[in-house]
Parts: structure tokens; C-alpha cells; sequence
């Protein structure tokens, strides 16, 4: 894939590779690294996956793919940005989180998708802090590059498909041929959440029912609105503008958190957020549209294309 940045008042423009590391052999992608910088690329983003460094909580982490590559960039003189992934395949969870902290749809069906991979829910704490702790090791790890202007920015991914927020759809028992579209955070940590916080909007169930237009009995037996298989109609309603809120506010949280970590190591990291539409009909279910508001500490944003959309706008 093909990455281009352009720095906010600044007149220097970068061009490269965004190396998506779907290999995970440690001598991978030098070959292609050499033809980008060859062909005029002054750019390459690595990706670097949480579940391949630490394929089990117990064993010792291999860092050899990131670092050969992040040592050719430096020595060829070009930009490096690294793409952390946070999502692990889904037979890597034992020892991070657990199916009950997997992202969910409103039928219990867990995300999954391209590649294999899943991700845990924003609500579940120790998960989060787990996932903070990864982002905190590499940037530890890259920071003499970072000290010498050798990287451009750094962004952070969860999702099947690399992006950041929520994914817009998933395969019905792991399976690429049975997959369909949906809403998350239905897993049991997002939906106690989502009671406390209804709770504090509306303090009674009947305030709750008249403008939901709904007849649940107690604040906690409150459900937000069913989005699998047809997604978009939930986000038209009322219940379904809370439940975008609700999962604006965990995304936002998680973001600020991941941030906060990355500066702690080096202020002067550029963090990215990236994502894969902001202003399509998907990006209501990736609780993207608020971009501005989730961007507000990042240092910019990356926003996916397709041929497929109209993106005139972004």
C-alpha cells in the first residue's frame, strides 16, 4: 500500500510504502523496502504486530522483523512511521483477555475478521492497561531513532483490517465466506458500562422509556439497539444516537489513554490516528464521524480511500 503526508505548514511532502508485515519472517520486506526508496519513496511505514511479538503472554518477545527494518530505513535515510496493531489472531488471546472481553455484536457473536485477527472491548480496563503497556515497550524501543528525526509519526490500530475504532462487520464463525455487517461493543464489560452511563444521562427508566420510545421495566435491564445484519437504521434513532455517544466516549478514552503513553515516552512522537472513513456510510458504525473531537490531542489524522467512495470531501 501507498502512504503520502504532507506536514501542516511545512513545505515537505512524503511518498512511500506502508508495509502491512503480513509475513512474519524477520528478514521480510527488505527487498520491497529497497525497490520503494529505488522508485522515489522517502517514506515507509512498518507495522508492527502485538500478537508476533509476543505470541504468548509467556514467551520471550521477537522484535527481529522491526528492528532489521527499522535499521535499513535508518541507513537508506529515509522516514520511518510505525503502525502499532493492537489486535491479536484469535488463537493468541490466552493470557491478554478472554472471549468474554472480545468485542461483540448484539447476538454474542464476536468480532472477527480478515487475517484472523479480533480485538478486546475498550471498556474492559486491565485489557486496555495490557495493550498500553505494548505501545509504551515500542516506543521505549524506537526512541533513540525518534531522537534522531529518524521517525515521521507513530499511529496505533486495533480493528481487522488495521484501522482505529470500531469494524463494521464479521465472519459468522471465523469464516470469510459468512460474513456480515454489524455494530459493536455489545461484550459484557461495554454493556455494564453503557448501564452506568444511561444511568447518569436519565436517573429514571421512565424519562429513559418516553423518549426512547421503549417499555424496558429497570434502568438495568436497558439494551442499546440491535445493529446486526442491518446496522445503520439503529443510529437514526434516539437509543441509537446514545449508544453512538456511549461508544464515542469509550473510543475517545481509549485514544486519549494511548496518546498519554506514547508522549510520556517522547513529547516529541507525531501520533496519527487512522482510520478507515470518516464520512461514508460506514463511518457511523467505526464511530468515526466525530473524528475532530477524537483527533483533539492526536498531532493528525490518516483516513483510508477506496475507488469505491466518494471522498471529495475528505
Amino acid at each position: 500500500a501507498t502512504v503520502a503526508v504532507a506536514q501542516q505548514g511545512a513545505q515537505q511532502r512524503y511518498v512511500g510504502l506502508q508495509l502491512l508485515n503480513l509475513n512474519a519472517e524477520p528478514d521480510y520486506g527488505a527487498d520491497i523496502i529497497e525497490q520503494s526508496v529505488g522508485a522515489g519513496a522517502n517514506l515507509v511505514v512498518l507495522t508492527i504486530y502485538w500478537d508476533e511479538v509476543y505470541k504468548t503472554a509467556t514467551s520471550q518477545p521477537d522484535w527481529r522483523q522491526p528492528d532489521l527494518q527499522m535499521e535499513q530505513i535508518a541507513r537508506l535515510g529515509i522516514k520511518a512511521g510505525i503502525r502499532i496493531m493492537l489486535g491479536r489472531k484469535a488463537e493468541r488471546l490466552q493470557g491478554f483477555w478472554t472471549p468474554n472481553e472480545i468485542m461483540n455484536d448484539d447476538l454474542g457473536r464476536p468480532l472477527w475478521g480478515v487475517y484472523g485477527r479480533t480485538c478486546f472491548s475498550f471498556a474492559h480496563a486491565p485489557t486496555v492497561t495490557k495493550a498500553q503497556s505494548f505501545l509504551k515497550e515500542v516506543c521505549q524501543r524506537y526512541n533513540a531513532y525518534q531522537s534522531q528525526g529518524n521517525i515521521l509519526y507513530v499511529t496505533f490500530v486495533n480493528t481487522p483490517t488495521q484501522e482505529l475504532g470500531y469494524h463494521y462487520e464479521t465472519e459468522l464463525n471465523g469464516d470469510y465466506k459468512q460474513v456480515y455487517p454489524t455494530g459493536f461493543d455489545y461484550s459484557s464489560p461495554s454493556l455494564e458500562a453503557f448501564k452506568g452511563w444511561i444511568t447518569q444521562q436519565y436517573k429514571r427508566i421512565n424519562k429513559l422509556n418516553y423518549i426512547w420510545g421503549t417499555k424496558f421495566t429497570s434502568l438495568n435491564d436497558v439494551r442499546p439497539p440491535t445493529t446486526a445484519y442491518r446496522p445503520l437504521p439503529a443510529y437514526r434513532t434516539r437509543a441509537g444516537k446514545d449508544w453512538y455517544l456511549f461508544s464515542h466516549l469509550q473510543l475517545k478514552n481509549f485514544i486519549d489513554q494511548s496518546i498519554r503513553t506514547i508522549k510520556q515516552v517522547n513529547p516529541s512522537y507525531k501520533v496519527v490516528n487512522e482510520y478507515g472513513a470518516v464520512i461514508d456510510v460506514q463511518a457511523a458504525v467505526r464511530g468515526t464521524i466525530a473524528f475532530k473531537n477524537l483527533d483533539e490531542n492526536a498531532d493528525g489524522t490518516k483516513v483510508h480511500n477506496d475507488l469505491y467512495w466518494n471522498h471529495r470531501f475528505i
